[in-house]
């Protein structure tokens, strides 16, 4: 298992199944910006870009629980119960991530990546979403612990 030298952890309010990473404000004018990421075929849970990520949740609406990880290496295991989603090459802008909710806006979890303008992989773990589509119909209101993100960067190897 990888080791974390800093990680944060909070919720994330998931809104239109969708919630994303960024690290400029994502309502600033922009060229493209993390929601306007389209999924494809090859990950349709995860989709990255420079500097931002989109990543598309199971259940419609809902508080999902997010933690970013930096470690100094990457295992494609996460420990008991947790589904790899994705793994893809990142490309830090600014060395500092933040999450961010479609219309709520940064949902208070950061990490600093330590180094600007580098490369990076990330990895995408989920727990919980199986159980979670099925229960998402007979849920009131916005529901909470449906599921959780494990989102991990490590330094590209040379």
């Amino acid at each position: 298992m990888a080791e974390s030298y800093a990680n944060s952890i909070g919720e994330v309010s998931v809104e239109r199944s969708s919630f994303g990473i960024a690290e400029d404000d994502p309502f600033l004018e922009a060229e493209k910006q993390w929601y306007d990421l389209e999924f494809d075929t090859g990950s349709p849970e995860f989709q990255v870009g420079p500097g931002m990520a989109k990543v598309r949740s199971m259940v419609r609406d809902h508080y999902a629980t997010v933690r970013l990880e930096l470690v100094d290496s990457l295992s494609g295991e996460a420990g008991g119960g947790w589904e790899l989603l994705a793994e893809r090459p990142y490309r830090s802008r600014t060395g500092k991530v933040e999450v961010w909710s479609l219309f709520s806006g940064p949902a208070g979890i950061s990490l600093d990546l330590a180094a600007s303008e580098s490369d990076f992989v990330v990895q995408v773990f989920r727990s919980g979403g199986a159980d979670a589509k099925s229960r998402d119909a007979a849920l009131v209101g916005v529901p909470r612990g449906l599921e959780e993100y494990l989102i991990r960067f490590a330094p590209m190897s040379e």
